[in-house]
């Protein structure tokens, strides 16, 4: 019993000769597990810390950091990267004997992926569009990007990302990282401009029975491609229109002249007013004398008044819609320094007219001033 209490006091006195040798061990020095570092934004990470030699016991740590606006660091080493830049994070003894520092890089955040808002168009030639890129995550560094088109001979793309329809065909426009392997792709369709609408340049007109007139039609854009056009009238034996849009009168009455365009179906109407054709007096009747001589012609408007108008040798009078016209062939109107016609008078129908020879008095034609 005596040698077993020996034994115990022994082995006892062994581990507290051994405990008192390792606790005489000094810190020779501090060591990080990450001497540098690189952090994209939002990124956190620890950096361990151990101590020289390892058996001794890390006394008490202060962490800190060069720029708090760069990176922080908590009481465990634990580092959250705030904005790109570069700063230092130190691990020192509270007795500022010992320290020991990591170096950090922190990068913007970096694009996973490229985005457009169409993954494919359809465009007429000549029109625009702008194609808005999107990057994700949406706070990454924005980079720079380069547009492409596959054919600039169909569809151009600047470098906003606005394209503009060339010509007929398909094109892809591709958006890309510089340097980079990220991409995103639109499906571009180039269609010839299209009909909006059509109208008549004139929606109403007058025709006598047998005269013609060709309608004219406006097309929006005034460039589509497809400008082809049906006519048709409401009433054929009112008024006719030809495939070229050529109006004829047939009886007095109205109808409807109709054009359809072939692309689109737009259509548009012109309301054709036909009246008879007009009575004329002494129709076609040339007044001439003989060896070419000229006639004067004299207009009564009250009575007893004349009007000396225009000496002629040619000379055509007709009533129209109750207007009394004179139209004198060989007397033409001159209007910036152009010939637009033979002048023609209009008077009310009961206005009286004289037609004379200049040379000898003679009335050759004479209508007196009546109340109609």
């Amino acid at each position: 019993m005596k040698k077993t209490l020996i034994k115990v006091f022994i082995l006892a006195l062994s581990l507290l000769i051994l405990a008192s040798c390792k606790s005489s061990e000094s810190l020779k020095a501090l060591k990080l597990d990450k001497n540098n570092l690189n952090l994209e934004v939002g990124q956190t990470e620890r950096i361990n810390l151990t101590a020289e030699p390892a058996n001794v016991s890390i006394p008490e740590i202060i962490w800190s950091v060069s720029d708090k606006n760069v990176a922080e660091v908590d009481n465990t080493g634990l580092v959250k990267a705030i904005s790109a830049g570069k700063c230092i994070i130190t691990a020192k003894t509270k007795d500022g004997k010992f320290s020991v520092e990591s170096y950090i890089t922190i990068n913007p955040k970096s694009i996973k992926e490229l985005k457009l808002d169409k993954s494919s168009v359809s465009m007429d030639v000549g029109s625009s569009q702008n194609l808005k890129l999107t990057i994700e995550p949406s706070d990454a560094a924005i980079p720079e990007i380069q547009w492409v088109s596959s054919d600039e001979k169909v569809v151009t793309v600047d470098n906003k990302g606005i394209i503009k329809a060339v010509s007929a065909g398909k094109a892809i426009i591709t958006a890309k990282i510089k340097d980079g392997v990220l991409s995103a792709v639109c499906n571009v369709t180039v269609n010839t401009k299209s009909v909006k609408g059509i109208k008549f340049i004139k929606t109403s007109l007058t025709l006598q029975t047998g005269s013609k007139e060709k309608l004219q039609v406006v097309f929006n854009p005034t460039d589509a491609a497809n400008q082809n056009i049906t006519f048709s009238s409401s009433n054929n034996k009112v008024a006719t229109v030809d495939a070229i849009g050529t109006a004829k009168g047939i009886a007095p009455g109205t109808a409807y002249i109709t054009a359809r365009s072939k692309d689109g179906g737009f259509t548009a109407k012109c309301t054709i007013t036909v009246n008879q054709k007009p009575t004329t007096v002494n129709s076609n009747i040339l007044f001439r004398k003989k060896g070419g001589g000229y006639m004067a012609v004299m207009v009564y408007e009250h009575v007893g008044w004349q009007d000396l108008l225009y000496s002629t040798s040619d000379l055509t009078i007709y009533i129209e819609n109750s207007r009394l016209f004179i139209k004198f062939n060989d007397v033409h109107f001159i209007s910036g320094g152009k010939d637009v016609g033979p002048i023609v008078d209009e008077y009310s129908v009961g206005v009286g007219i004289t037609v004379k020879s200049e040379d000898t008095g003679q009335i050759l034609f004479k209508r007196d001033r009546t109340d109609q």
